[in-house]
């Protein structure tokens, strides 16, 4: 699904009731798929998902509520569950974030 969100094109790709994807897309790159080829279930994954990031670009959500299932090595699982710590609003350092990761050099 294509999602045109306040900050440009993102595509949104879920499966088997998870979201896998969330990606800002070029102008070009903007092309659609049937969200109909998709099981119910992953039908009402996608609009739940808009509907959440309406309400986060509106100003109304800070925290989503969405089933996540990433494909990647272990080090961007590690990477991306510790970017989830961060609190809303809030900003942390290069470092700090490598140090909480307990890698000062990744």
């Amino acid at each position: 699904m294509i999602y045109d969100s306040p900050i440009g094109k993102l595509k949104i790709t879920v499966s088997d009731g998870f979201v896998n994807e969330i990606l800002f897309l070029k102008e070009e790159e903007a092309t659609d798929v049937a969200v109909t080829s998709l099981s119910l279930k992953d039908q009402k994954l996608l609009k739940k998902c808009a509907r959440q990031l309406d309400e986060y670009f509106s100003g109304e959500r800070r925290i989503f509520e969405l089933p996540l299932q990433q494909n990647g090595t272990a080090f961007q699982q590690k990477v991306w569950n510790q970017l989830m710590e961060i609190p809303y609003g809030k900003t942390i350092s290069y470092i700090k974030f490598a140090r909480d990761l307990g890698d000062v050099k990744a």
